[in-house]
């Protein structure tokens, strides 16, 4: 029964963990972009309006977010560890942007955000003229979480133990029933039941180090 939790630990987390938006890309403004807005982070946050929108631009040291008027916007934009040090908005064409949304949608504007941290690395982000971020969607945020062949491995624990319930647990019945009605010592199916949970380890092991990693990111 632990063993089984574990597994599904991994399952869970991962899809707990989608509901924080993804990172912005690690990619730097169009050399050609010409910026709407630049404003260097200080200990204060400080709001400043986009040009020609309805969209303002909070930031800190820490924080970034994009509100519109009228209460929506894209809210708080996820920044990894450290200290924001400047952003740019500059507009941006369609074809800049892979759109992530499931139908294509017809864009008034689209502004990109770039986020320049203190250590260097720089991150850009697109919103539409709504201040919705164009590059956050669900299956970004799951290749986020789960890069190269993570996914797989997390696939193949979930596969692992349906073929080991399938194959395992009518065994087990079967040995029981067989112990009970010879009335032998129940040891010997104890160890037999040890040595089946054991082939669940690695499963149980993959699974919830995945979850942990996904929730700790």
């Amino acid at each position: 029964s632990v063993l089984l939790a574990a597994v599904l630990v991994g399952p869970v987390a991962v899809s707990g963990a989608l509901v924080r938006p993804a990172l912005p890309k690690a990619e730097a403004l169009a050399r050609d972009a010409a910026p709407l807005l630049e404003v260097t982070t200080a200990r204060e946050a400080v709001t400043r309006f986009i040009p020609d929108t309805a969209l303002s631009l909070r930031i800190g040291e820490h924080r970034a977010s994009i509100e519109a008027s009228d209460g929506g916007g894209a809210g708080s934009i996820p920044l990894p560890h450290g200290t924001l040090e400047k952003v740019r908005v500059a507009r941006a064409s369609r074809s800049e942007v892979e759109l992530t949304a499931d139908e294509p949608r017809l864009l008034d504007a689209v502004f990109a955000i770039e986020l320049t941290m203190r250590n260097g690395r720089v991150f850009t982000t697109w919103i539409d003229d709504a201040g919705v971020r164009l590059d956050d969607a669900l299956g970004r945020r799951f290749a986020a979480l789960l890069p190269g062949g993570t996914s797989l491995l997390l696939l193949g624990s979930v596969l692992w133990t349906a073929i080991w319930l399938a194959m395992a647990l009518p065994r087990q019945a079967q040995l029981r029933k067989q112990y009970q009605r010879t009335g032998a010592a129940p040891q010997a199916y104890e160890r037999r039941a040890l040595r089946s949970a054991l082939w669940l380890l690695p499963a149980a092991l993959a699974s919830t180090l995945i979850g942990v990693w996904a929730v700790a990111r």
